[in-house]
This record gives C-alpha cells, structure tokens and sequence, in this order.
C-alpha cells in the first residue's frame, strides 16, 4: 500500500479516526469507568456504588444512562468507521 493514492475519502477517514481518538483520550476516566462496569456485570458482580440504592424509599422506574454514554459510543464509531474509509480509500 502506498499512500501516495490516498484521496478525498481516505483523508476524511483519517481525520475522523484521529478525532474520535481524540475524544476517548479527553474522557478516558468515563470510558474505563464504563469498562470496569462491564467486566463487573460480566462477571456477575454487582458494584453497588450508587449511594441511593440503599435506600428503600427511592425507586427509579429505569435505569440512568452513565455519563458521557453517546459521546463514547460516537467516539468509537468515529474512530472505527474512519479506518474502514481509509483502508476502502486505499484499495479502491
């Protein structure tokens, strides 16, 4: 592969790949928090950190989306969807 065939689309990819980069490295305290929580659920365990579930009083109806929640997801598609336009650059 040679770069010097890259175009329009494989810059743009490039570009969109280093900018969702960008954002997980600026929040990298929610995503690992984020991974943490998963690996708990995955695991089975519950982390029980939230200060109101141990009152019985409170009931939430839903559970509330984490922080930041679609800007990680963004941010991740960002960074995949622009390395599928740079190496489709590349080969076209």
């Amino acid at each position: 592969m040679s770069l010097h065939n890259l175009g329009q689309m494989g810059a743009i990819g490039e570009i969109m790949a280093l900018f969702g980069a960008a954002i997980l490295w600026t929040f990298r305290a929610q995503a690992f928090e984020w991974l943490r929580e998963f690996f708990d659920i995955w695991r089975g365990q519950i982390s029980g950190r939230d200060p109101l579930l141990s009152d019985p009083l409170y009931h939430r109806a839903r559970p509330r989306r984490p922080r930041g929640a679609l800007l990680l997801v963004g941010a991740l598609a960002l960074v995949f969807i622009g390395q599928v336009l740079f190496l489709l650059d590349l080969t076209l």
